[in-house]
């Protein structure tokens, strides 16, 4: 099967957004939620030690292709997504969509696995809204996705944390107000990006290049 994934485009890491978010160490239903399924909830920092394992593992055994992290949120009816690939050449990410309404949850799980596979993703980085809102919808819908990814048995092992993000949601609001701008799926391709980046920023950009010598202990 093919990929369902629309126009991948590689962009540089030149958007550069610092933010102090609320820490997620207190949210237990994360943590419960995570025993219960195939899927592995890890806390951020953690997802980047996971990350520093796949790439020295994949170093020691001479691969020609380095790991990556996928980053993705739910953004309408579509599945935004994008990918952090160091050993490409240059840093860089790619960026693209699944549609949930062309696509069961089941093929989308199988897409996920392919590019686990192809790309040696060492786990998932999940933006959620920020929000004060205790039972935001926009964060309901990311979790209740994947809790549904969980559902189909086909991602075994997959680690994965979430984190709150405003960039990409500041996009959105900020394109919704102008009827002018590029509608949908074009609109949620770029949201992607935006996710990677800021996890980027907020969690990576302060370890790498990453250092061989480093403690892989939490």
């Amino acid at each position: 099967m093919k990929p369902v994934i629309l126009n991948l485009i590689r962009f540089d890491l030149s958007i550069s957004f610092t933010a102090h978010l609320p820490s997620l160490n207190s949210d237990e239903d994360f943590r419960k939620s995570s025993t219960l399924s195939q899927m592995k909830y890890v806390r951020p920092y953690t997802l980047l030690k996971e990350f520093q394992k796949k790439t020295k593992e994949l170093a020691q055994r001479q691969s020609l292709g380095g790991a990556s992290l996928l980053g993705f949120t739910v953004t309408g009816d579509y599945v935004s997504i994008g990918y952090f690939m160091p050993k490409s050449g240059i840093d860089s990410e790619y960026r693209g969509i699944f549609s949930m309404k062309e696509h069961d949850i089941d093929d989308i799980a199988i897409e996920f696995r392919d590019l686990n596979f192809n790309y040696n993703v060492a786990g998932y980085a999940i933006g959620l809204p920020l929000t004060k809102e205790k039972d935001n919808p926009e964060v309901a819908k990311v979790k209740n996705f994947v809790a549904e990814l969980n559902g189909t048995r086909k991602l075994e092992g997959l680690k994965y944390t979430y984190f709150f993000e405003r960039s990409a949601s500041k996009y959105l609001a900020d394109v919704r107000q102008n009827p002018q701008d590029p509608a949908p799926p074009f609109v949620e391709m770029w949201v992607g990006k935006f996710i990677m980046q800021e996890y980027f920023d907020l969690y990576l950009k302060d370890h790498y290049p990453l250092d061989e010598d480093e403690d892989d202990e939490d």
